[in-house]
């Protein structure tokens, strides 16, 4: 039987058009998988627009930290580590209408890595 070695690839998808900002900036960093998103909008739970994402690099904490150094004070970023689990679940979220900013603010971070 012969083993197989997998890379990982980015593929396209469909995502919500107001939230795909913040996907695409996200999907700018090699070792950032997007999961979820929906770019909701303020009626619905109050929470806004996000981005549900791995990490895949060797320091999620660190990223995280130095994600939240940059985004808006109007976005969140939460770290949901699961047990047994190896790479933790990021969640950035937004009001609706700041997704241009915070994707802005995400792409300046993977500019100055």
């Amino acid at each position: 039987m012969s083993v197989h070695t997998e890379v990982p690839l980015k593929v396209n998808c469909w995502v919500d058009a107001g939230i795909a900002p913040l996907v695409e900036a996200l999907n700018e960093f090699e070792d950032v998988w997007t999961l979820d998103s929906c770019e909701r909008d303020r009626s619905d739970d109050g929470q806004g627009a996000y981005v549900m994402f791995a990490y895949r690099g060797a320091n999620a904490e660190g990223f995280a930290s130095a994600l939240r150094n940059r985004i808006p004070r109007s976005a969140h970023l939460e770290v949901d580590r699961q047990p047994g689990e190896n790479e933790p679940l990021l969640i950035l979220s937004c009001p609706s209408d700041h997704v241009d900013l915070t994707a802005g603010a995400v792409s300046s971070a993977r500019r100055t890595r």
